[in-house]
């Protein structure tokens, strides 16, 4: 049995008392900060690093490829 509150093996997370391990940034797999505090992401308008799409600058990304 492995604890999901604190990683340690013989208890559930119900009865722990140790302290929260911190869960990595689902963006950037990065530890010690949030998806959205990560200077990782991705705009989704214009799909370049550093900004949201509501702080965007940017052209819309175009990707016409056909891959059919």
């Amino acid at each position: 049995i492995t604890c999901r509150h604190c990683g340690g093996i013989g208890h559930f997370a119900r009865d722990c008392v140790n302290e929260k391990i911190p869960k990595p940034c689902f963006l950037c797999g990065i530890k010690g900060h949030n998806a959205r505090d990560c200077e990782n992401q991705q705009c989704f308008k214009c799909r370049k690093p550093g900004h949201r799409i509501s702080e965007c600058r940017f052209p819309p990304y175009r990707d016409d490829t056909c891959f059919r």
